[in-house]
């Protein structure tokens, strides 16, 4: 039996429409982070309704970018197993806090004006919590810290570009004003020019 009848014979048996709902179902699960990504156009559509969804603007963009670059990192790291990011927001008196949880790292967090600012909060909290977490403990702390905003620059190159001066004003300029952090992210650049800073390096 050739793939065109079992697609007959399994339209037969479920039927059309159930069909058409198992493959969008399917569709949603493989796609989830771009859909989630995108649907932060409909969600600015409907800001001029519900005053909430400025912040579903926020959280799903940060989820859905930070959620693709973590998948992207398990196809170049070997033994690293993506990590979901999910934004959970406080209230003014609430402390910022994040945790992991069932291999999801959950990020609270307080709303700030500029949505620059939460991504690029959000994207380093995940940064530094989850990629090489284990391995900061043997090495120092120049190491940990010119690490963590190489792998955050990456990521803002990769899946926001638009907040490149937040990252530099908030963390990469400061880590950079350190002679051994500074030397030590010109060491990634060019091993990253060659295609083995994720691979060789971080692995």
């Amino acid at each position: 039996m050739n793939w065109g009848e079992v697609l007959v014979a399994v339209l037969k048996y479920v039927g059309v429409s159930a069909f058409a709902i198992l493959v969008g179902i399917l569709l949603a699960l493989r796609y989830q982070n771009e859909i989630q990504k995108y649907s932060v156009w409909f969600w600015k559509l409907i800001r001029f309704f519900w005053k909430k969804a400025e912040k579903k603007i926020v959280s799903n963009d940060i989820e859905g970018r930070v959620n693709s670059f973590s998948k992207s990192l398990s196809k170049e790291m070997v033994n690293f197993d993506p990590v979901g990011v999910e934004v959970q927001w406080i209230d003014e008196g609430e402390s910022p806090a994040h945790f992991l949880t069932d291999a999801r790292l959950v990020v609270r967090m307080r709303q700030h004006s500029s949505q620059n600012k939460n991504f690029v909060y959000a994207s380093m909290v995940f940064v530094s919590a989850c990629v090489l977490a284990k391995a900061k403990k043997y090495i120092s702390k120049s190491q940990s810290e010119s690490l963590d905003i190489f792998i955050g620059k990456k990521l803002f190159e990769k899946e926001k570009p638009t907040v490149a001066e937040q990252f530099f004003d908030d963390y990469f300029g400061p880590k950079m004003e350190r002679e051994k952090v500074a030397e030590l992210v010109e060491k990634y650049n060019l091993i990253d020019k060659v295609a083995l800073f994720f691979p060789v390096l971080v692995q």
